[in-house]
């Protein structure tokens, strides 16, 4: 093998150092040199790693930025429903009249005030008869909320009608039944002689119901009794109750009464939906 002089060698070894040491000054972070390789830069490795990682927190800025605004958006969709539930919720589907402001005379009043109670209780709608005459007080029928309501007013009914038949038995309409006999204990509770007491000793008011006419409706006073046909035809009165002052959305009262359905006392919109055959107040 032939040797390579060293005047010649010399200068393949400075070289080679050149490059080591552009080598180095190329790749090694001149910040960190003699620290490690994990200082080695390699810059277009760096560049797609720094682009890459831009993008990522530009993607995750956007991503927050969607989130905060669909959960504002979700927030402000909810709180509408919210808002709206409320609404829904306290705005009575039944507006109640401020009966303080109306003039009510002090017994129709009461009459008022005991059939809302009723209201408040479970009273089923049930007929029997009593040697008491009233029914229990968790049932009875329509007759018993209006004696009920009547009785709470200082007027018992059961009494003043028996003895006004005592007096005028002609006056009350017993061709109805079969039992022709007085008889304290129920007459008191049926709707045609309830009708005949109230047309004789109250006060007879319209039977017109006009939404638009404020001077009918003005005639239609919370406690006021109200007589109905149902059987239409007949003419006569199958069932009674009393105004509510609660009203309908077209400023109608409701009646208080005992029905089947709902099975119950309760608030029912009647007026404009049954026919009106008796309107009186009592007392006169």
């Amino acid at each position: 093998m032939k040797k390579i002089p060293k005047l010649k060698i010399i200068p393949i070894i400075i070289f080679i150092a050149i490059l080591q040491i552009a080598i180095i000054t190329l790749f090694y972070d001149t910040e960190n040199v003699g620290k490690g390789l994990e200082f080695i830069k390699f810059p277009k490795k760096e560049s797609v790693e720094i682009a890459t990682l831009e993008k990522i927190e530009i993607t995750e800025e956007i991503t927050k930025e969607e989130t905060e605004q669909k959960t504002e958006e979700e927030e402000f969709t909810e709180g509408e429903h919210v808002e709206e539930i409320r609404e829904i919720v306290s705005k009575p589907d039944q507006p109640i009249v401020e009966s303080e402001k109306l003039e009510i005379p002090p017994a129709q009043r009461k009459i008022l005030e005991n059939a809302k109670e009723q209201c408040e209780k479970f009273i089923e709608n049930k007929f029997e008869y009593y040697n008491e005459g009233y029914p229990p007080e968790n049932e009875g029928i329509a007759t018993d909320v209006v004696a009920r309501a009547i009785k709470a007013a200082g007027y018992d009914i059961r009494e003043l009608i028996y003895e006004d038949m005592l007096i005028a038995k002609s006056d009350y309409p017993f061709d109805r039944y079969v039992n022709q006999i007085i008889d304290k204990n129920i007459d008191f509770r049926r709707v045609p002689h309830q009708e005949a007491f109230f047309k004789k000793f109250g006060e007879t008011l319209t039977t017109e119901i006009d939404p638009n006419n404020s001077k009918i409706m003005s005639q239609w006073i919370p406690g006021d009794i109200i007589f109905f046909e149902l059987e239409i035809g007949d003419e006569l009165s199958d069932t009674v109750g009393i105004i509510s002052d609660k009203l309908t959305e077209k400023g109608v009262p409701y009646v208080i009464t005992s029905a089947d359905p709902p099975g119950y006392v309760a608030e029912l919109d009647w007026l404009m939906e049954k026919t009106i055959s008796g309107h009186y107040r009592y007392p006169p």
